[in-house]
């Protein structure tokens, strides 16, 4: 149900029974659970796998945030942490369902997913593999920060991309647009750096 195991911070292991249905907020904040199987889950709630997102300060009085390299803030993150999920039963996601997630790097959707909520997988670093077939429309910030996301083959059942969907996504190189896209929303692919400047739409 709805936050049944928010901020559970120790959890680490969860088993579900056959068609599940996780609520809103259900696991957000539970920063140590590495495994749960969401194979035969039919839909997972708004913010469910989320957690919040802090910035790293490098004094105790926590008024010098910690900056990395590239000038960009460093943060400690709550949310789970899973290294790759199923959702091949589902039909829908919530928003914000996977946001933060900074360990997840493979997403398997099921073919009854048809949307791709707002900030979806905001954040969600170390993403490198989802297959979006069937995908119609992906929303606002779906996928921001996305930085490790390389090849993104977009199917011809997507009309509409939201605003800064794939903001930020620095590593992606591979773009291919299907055949009935009608909208794509401001500064979608923005600071994408290694696109060609050139993109056949």
């Amino acid at each position: 149900g709805h936050s049944a195991f928010y901020g559970a911070s120790k959890l680490e292991t969860v088993t579900l029974g056959k068609n599940a249905v996780i609520g809103d907020f259900a696991f957000y904040n539970t920063a140590e659970l590495k495994s749960i199987d969401l194979s035969s889950v039919l839909s997972v709630g708004e913010s469910a796998f989320s957690g919040d997102m802090i910035y790293l300060f490098s004094n105790s009085a926590l008024t010098v945030p910690v900056i990395d390299d590239e000038g960009m803030y460093v943060y400690l993150y709550y949310a789970a942490d899973l290294g790759s999920v199923d959702l091949s039963a589902a039909a829908s996601i919530g928003e914000s369902a996977f946001a933060h997630c900074q360990y997840l790097t493979s997403v398997k959707l099921g073919d009854s997913i048809t949307a791709i909520p707002a900030q979806a997988f905001f954040y969600c670093e170390a993403l490198t593999d989802i297959d979006l077939k069937g995908v119609q429309t992906i929303g606002a910030f779906a996928f921001y920060e996305c930085t490790n996301l390389r090849d993104l083959y977009l199917p011809n059942s997507l009309v509409s991309i939201g605003e800064k969907a794939f903001f930020y996504c620095k590593s992606l190189e591979t773009l291919d647009f299907g055949n009935h896209l009608k909208t794509i929303g401001d500064g979608a692919f923005s600071y994408c750096y290694k696109l060609p400047f050139y993109l056949e739409i």
